[in-house]
C-alpha cells in the first residue's frame, strides 16, 4: 500500500489578487506574493476598505509601498472561495513584493525583541531569528500565522485606524 501524499492542485498562484471580506461587510484587496509548497502563503494587504470588491483598475494601481499589512496566511479561505480571486497581476515580478523581516516580542520576556525571516519557497519554516529592540520588533509586521478570519479582523482594525 502506497502512503505517499499527492499534492493538491491549488486554485491560486503567486501574483493573484483577491478580495478580503471584512467583518462589517466591506472588502480590502490582498495579493498572493509567495506561494508556499504547502498550505501557507505570503500576502500583501491594502486599504482603503470599500463596500464592493476592489476594482481591477484599483488593483493595477497598488504597489508594495501601499501595503498596510504583510503576513503569512493559511490558504483555506482562498481554496474555499471565501477570499475571491479577482485577477492575476500583469507582468508579475516577485522581486517587487519582497519577503520582509517580521517582528516578534517574546511572550516570556517582554524586553526581548526578535526579527524573524522565513523561507521564501515554503513561507512557513523560520530560517533566522535575530535579536532586535522591542520598539523595532513592534514596528515590523507580526510574525504569526494568520487564519483568514483573524486576518479579516486585524485588517479591519488597521484600516479603521487609518
Amino acid at each position: 500500500m502506497e502512503t505517499s501524499k499527492r499534492r493538491r492542485e491549488k486554485v491560486y498562484r503567486e501574483g493573484d489578487w483577491f478580495g478580503v471580506p471584512l467583518p462589517d461587510g466591506r472588502y480590502a484587496p490582498g495579493l498572493v506574493a509567495r506561494e508556499g509548497r504547502d498550505v501557507v502563503f505570503l500576502g500583501y494587504f491594502f486599504g482603503p476598505a470599500t463596500t464592493e470588491l476592489p476594482t481591477l483598475d484599483r488593483l493595477r494601481e497598488l504597489t508594495a509601498n501601499d501595503t498596510v499589512l504583510v503576513g503569512r496566511l493559511g490558504d483555506l479561505g482562498l481554496e474555499a472561495g471565501e477570499l475571491p480571486i479577482l485577477m492575476h497581476a500583469e507582468n508579475w515580478n516577485p522581486a517587487d513584493w519582497p519577503m520582509p523581516m517580521f517582528g516578534h516580542v517574546d511572550v516570556v520576556d517582554a524586553n526581548q525583541g526578535l526579527g524573524r525571516t522565513f523561507d521564501e519557497s515554503e513561507i512557513s519554516p523560520l530560517t533566522t531569528e535575530t535579536p532586535i529592540s522591542v520598539d523595532r520588533a513592534k514596528s515590523l509586521f507580526p510574525s504569526y500565522l494568520h487564519g483568514d478570519v483573524a486576518l479579516a479582523i486585524r485588517l479591519s482594525r488597521i484600516l479603521d485606524g487609518l
